[in-house]
């Protein structure tokens, strides 16, 4: 690192509304909300007027992580109690990668299946 960007001042850090960050991302408002209100996605501080306010690179982090969690067959409830302890039960994530490997399983015969036939 140079001597530069050891003195330089850190920027503060720039905070978004709901619907400035869900325009960032490209994702509904809604979803956004319904992050929040279910407890898996946290924001950093309310405005004075009330908004929710977030810092973007944290957000996004959250974000990818809740929507693979999702993808793997957690509910939201099983994503907010993690959250909560700060760890994703580990036996939660291997029985989801199994279902998920067993869907895979699914879908590759039936459009092997599919292929044969057509």
């Amino acid at each position: 690192m140079s001597r530069k960007n050891k003195n330089r001042p850190k920027q503060p850090q720039k905070f978004l509304t709901t619907s400035q960050l869900a325009r960032q991302l490209r994702l509904p408002v809604s979803t956004v909300k319904k992050y929040c209100e279910y407890g898996v996605l946290r924001f950093q501080r309310k405005s004075r007027n009330s908004y929710r306010l977030f810092v973007l690179k944290a957000a996004k982090e959250d974000i990818y992580l809740i929507n693979r969690l999702k993808a793997m067959g957690l509910s939201m409830n099983q994503i907010r109690v993690g959250r909560c302890v700060g760890i994703v039960h580990k036996s939660s994530l291997e029985q989801a990668l199994n279902r998920l490997n067993k869907r895979r399983q699914v879908i590759r015969r039936r459009l092997k299946v599919g292929a044969q036939a057509g």
